[in-house]
Parts: structure tokens; sequence; C-alpha cells
């Protein structure tokens, strides 16, 4: 991404330093990005909406005021966002268990926050590519007389559209960009959940049965269990649909 090159990619940026803070912005902004800042915990909660933000970017220095604050900040967004990217910036990083706890809480990096302006923005470029431009947020998929719209987390059938929830977006998503192919388990839990746990794996079997509630109108398509490997969402053209 050149400088000044204006992108769609949301930045929730929070520094309790605002002079520090405006910086950061400043220089996020010049190179691209929309950023929303604030500086106090309680505000921060009011502003971070869920599938909104593409990167969290969290600052704290070594007074212990700060740094729950942030921590507090960092478990509520990954409780409530699995997705964006989160990262921390700490006044002291070499504190090995600031920094275990950070990554605990699902941070996906944890710096100091003396880090150059430079690497900062390379390493956001790179999450951005790897993460976001790999999932295709923006993407829509039409299969049979259903649409969805992952952008706008929806789920149009015969131009009737509803909201559907984060995880069934997720779901959908994965399995429609693998369409009449095999959508391993583990790579859904991952690309759901972050992580392929046993919890995990349970709430998928739950959401694989709504899913197929949500798919029943169009008699083409089959989402059917592979024993031991995942699943399979399936559709002909050449299957005549039953009214």
């Amino acid at each position: 991404m050149m400088k000044n090159e204006k992108n769609h990619y949301k930045v929730f940026l929070f520094d309790e330093e605002q002079v520090e803070g405006r910086q950061i912005e400043s220089y996020l902004q010049q190179n691209g990005f929309q950023v929303d800042r604030c500086y106090k915990e309680e505000e921060a909660y009011k502003i971070f909406k869920p599938r909104t933000y593409h990167i969290c970017i969290l600052c704290f220095d070594g007074k212990k005021q700060r740094i729950d604050s942030a921590f507090r900040l960092a478990e509520n967004i990954r409780y409530n966002d699995s997705r964006c990217v989160m990262l921390l910036l700490s006044g002291y990083a070499d504190d090995h268990a600031a920094m275990v706890e950070a990554y605990s809480l699902h941070a996906d990096l944890y710096l100091r926050k003396t880090v150059s302006s430079e690497e900062l923005l390379a390493r956001l470029n790179n999450f951005i590519h790897r993460v976001w431009q790999g999932r295709g947020e923006n993407a829509c998929y039409q299969v049979g007389r259903y649409r969805l719209n992952c952008e706008r987390q929806t789920l149009s059938f015969d131009g009737q559209t509803a909201r559907i929830t984060t995880k069934e977006c997720d779901l959908m998503h994965y399995l429609c960009a693998h369409l009449n192919g095999l959508s391993r388990r583990k790579d859904l839990l991952l690309f759901a959940w972050n992580a392929n746990t046993r919890g995990n794996a349970r709430s998928l079997d739950v959401y694989i049965n709504r899913l197929r509630h949500l798919l029943a109108g169009d008699k083409r398509i089959h989402l059917l269990n592979v024993h031991g490997l995942g699943y399979e969402l399936l559709f002909s053209e050449a299957e005549e649909e039953k009214q």
C-alpha cells in the first residue's frame, strides 16, 4: 500500500498518552488508514463496535493503572470480536509477565511502544495482506437462490435479506469459498474461532445445524457431514428442485 493511498481499513487506537496517540493517528492517516482514537477507557467501550475495525492498537506505559486499562479493554475486544487484528504497544515490553498475559488474551502482536513508525506500518500492512485480504472480507457469494454478503453480514433468499450472526457468516463464507469441496473441521474452527479446541468443535456442530436450517429453502443445496474430516457444501444446477 503506497503512502497516502486511500483504503477501507479501519483502525481503533487507544492511548492514554494523548500526544503520542495523536502522533500515531496522524501517521496512520497519512498512510491511508481510517482511524478512530480515544484516550479514556470508558470512552473506548462506547466507541468500539464488533466487526467495525480491521485492526486494534492498544498502547500503555509502565503505570499499573494504565496496564490494567489496556488489558481489560483487550479482553473485552477479543471476547466480542475474534476477527480484528489486535496489537499491544507497551512502554516496557521487556516485562515478560505482561507479554505472556497479552498473548493469553489472544493479542496478535506485543511490541515496544518505541517501535519505529516504519516498522509499525510494515507490520500492519503484513497483517492486512495475510489476514484481511486472505479472508476476502468484502466477498459475496451466490449459491442457488441464496446470496451471502460478508461485508454486510447478510444472507438473502429470493430477494428477502436477513442479518446472520458473525459465526454463521464466517462459516458460510468458508463453506461458499470451498463450494462442492471438502471444508475440514480444523480449518473451519481456525477461520471462525481462531482456535481448534474441543469446546469450539461442539459449537461448530451446533452452527452447522443452524446453517442447514437457513439453507433449507433451496433443495439443490446440501450441507453434508464427511465423517472424521469435515463438511461439504454441495450445489448442483442439474438436480431438479423440489417444490
